[in-house]
């Protein structure tokens, strides 16, 4: 028995099947947005737990002092976008000015500087207590 199809239901059918795909890709759309602001305010969190963790790691030692400036929202170079100032026993109680496309690359820049300068200082350290030991 041959079955006749009706041309309506068929183009019903078929709107149908295109509803329900359209509406799965509102719903996945959705959960992507949500997944991406989730993951953004995740990152914004741990870029501020950064930023705090770098003013007292610059910060710790008593006479130390930072100036975060006013941040430059077109600078004319984008590295270069913000500035910080250290003071403290690791810059040799003199200011010194780091610069970067945001404030928490400045800080980066400062910590690096500070562990780089404390790290050769023991260095330093180090090879006069061995060459005075081999006298």
């Amino acid at each position: 028995m041959i079955a006749l199809l009706n041309p309506y239901s068929v183009g019903q059918s078929i709107a149908m099947i295109l509803i329900v795909i359209a509406a799965v890709g509102i719903v996945l759309f959705q959960a992507k947005r949500a997944a991406d602001r989730e993951l953004e305010s995740k990152v914004q969190f741990d870029d501020m737990t950064r930023f705090v963790e770098y003013i007292h790691k610059l910060t710790d030692t008593e006479g130390d002092s930072l100036e975060i400036f006013a941040i430059d929202r077109e600078p004319r170079n984008p590295d270069a976008g913000a500035s910080i100032t250290c003071n403290g026993d690791w810059t040799g109680f003199t200011y010194e000015r780091f610069t970067g496309a945001n404030v928490l690359d400045c800080l980066e820049r400062a910590w690096l500087a500070r562990r780089l300068r404390e790290d050769k200082k023991k260095d330093s350290e180090r090879d006069l207590d061995n060459g005075s030991a081999s006298d």
